[in-house]
């Protein structure tokens, strides 16, 4: 379970100050010893079966996300050898696969292509955060700031869902990459300046956008 996992960093600390504690309280003699010691248990108790609790889990959306993707990519590529490009490049490293984020894709394009053309990887996966924006007269369907690789990058996509309201979380193939329009605009740098801002992570949600999500599920 990926709670549990994530708490044990906290639980070892929490462990050895739990053995420390114990020891000094059972060296103590008075009529407090085993009130203390019954204290400490329960606290100890207590405190490693709140961190792992599968409540953070199930009520923290963005973890919600991440294991969706995990599912999808798992049912994609059994061996995991292929090339994520997206954001979280870490946690992505940490399960087995290969990944960068947006920036390196855009400034190492070329290097991509060519790991692509000589067949390195299964596939490349692009992994995109997108909003529906509404303006009052319409929805727009657009990438969230950050995550656009503009139109070098040929894309296919290959499933999207969406989280929690008017976020969308889209999983694409890499078909191409062309080098030529990355080079009319003046090379990797200034393709990246020019489709690449800083990212952003929306997640409040007003309530007549909620209302209209709702509407908008299938």
């Amino acid at each position: 379970h990926l709670g549990a996992r994530l708490a044990l960093p906290a639980l070892l600390v929490f462990s050895i100050a739990f053995g420390i504690c114990f020891d000094f309280v059972s060296r103590q003699v008075s009529r407090w010893t085993i009130a203390l010691k019954l204290m400490l248990i329960a606290m100890f108790a207590t405190g490693s079966f709140a961190a792992t609790d599968p409540t953070y889990s199930s009520l923290n959306v963005h973890l919600q996300r991440y294991q969706w993707i995990e599912r999808e990519l798992e049912s994609l590529s059994e061996n995991r050898n292929i090339l994520i490009i997206g954001s979280g490049a870490v946690h992505w490293n940490v399960l087995g696969y290969n990944s960068i984020p947006f920036e390196r894709a855009l400034i190492g394009a070329e290097n991509i292509a060519l790991q692509q053309r000589l067949g390195t990887y299964d596939d490349i996966y692009v992994i995109q955060y997108g909003s529906i924006i509404d303006t009052g007269k319409e929805y727009l369907d657009t990438l969230n700031q950050g995550y656009d690789l503009g139109p070098a990058f040929q894309l296919e996509s290959v499933i999207e869902t969406s989280i929690f309201p008017f976020q969308k979380t889209i999983i694409s193939r890499l078909q191409a990459i062309k080098i030529g329009e990355i080079r009319r605009e003046g090379g990797p740098k200034n393709y990246r300046k020019k489709y690449q801002t800083e990212q952003r992570f929306d997640t409040e949600v007003p309530p007549h956008q909620l209302e209209a999500w709702i509407k908008y599920l299938p």
